[in-house]
């Protein structure tokens, strides 16, 4: 996996790998360490744990050459997210929500703002009117 790449990137990236992959339709991290020329095992561990925690992957414990091992594998849910444009898409649209919720709080203060001063000035109007300013003077 390419070291330059964003976080983003190499979440969609792996996911990508996990949704086009067909047979078998699981594979250990050895394998996938090999296929994707992996060198930072960590990072791609930490990879999986958040794919697997956002439900996008599964892991499950099956007997591989004698041996139980840990294998992944995609989930539906993962596949629609991916075609749907993945965490890029998602980080998106999370940026235009966040806009949209700084535009509608800045237009609620201007417009409570405008209409103190309206409801100020229209108390004033009132009192000017009916002579009560001359209580204050």
């Amino acid at each position: 996996m390419d070291e330059n790449l964003t976080p983003i990137e190499k979440l969609d990236n792996m996911l990508m790998y996990f949704v086009n992959m067909d047979m078998p339709p699981f594979k250990t991290d050895a394998e996938i360490m090999k296929e994707l020329n992996i060198t930072r095992s960590k990072e791609m561990f930490e990879i999986f744990h958040k794919l697997e925690k956002d439900g996008f992957i599964k892991s499950e414990v099956l007997p591989v050459h004698g041996r139980n091992t840990t294998v992944y594998s995609s989930t539906f849910d993962g596949r629609l997210f991916n075609l749907n444009g993945g965490y890029a898409q998602q980080d998106a649209d999370n940026s235009i929500a966040n806009r949209n919720e700084r535009i509608q709080t800045l237009l609620l203060t201007y417009g409570t703002a405008a209409a103190g001063i309206y409801g100020f000035f229209e108390i004033a109007k009132w009192f000017f009117h009916h002579e009560h300013w001359k209580i204050f003077f």
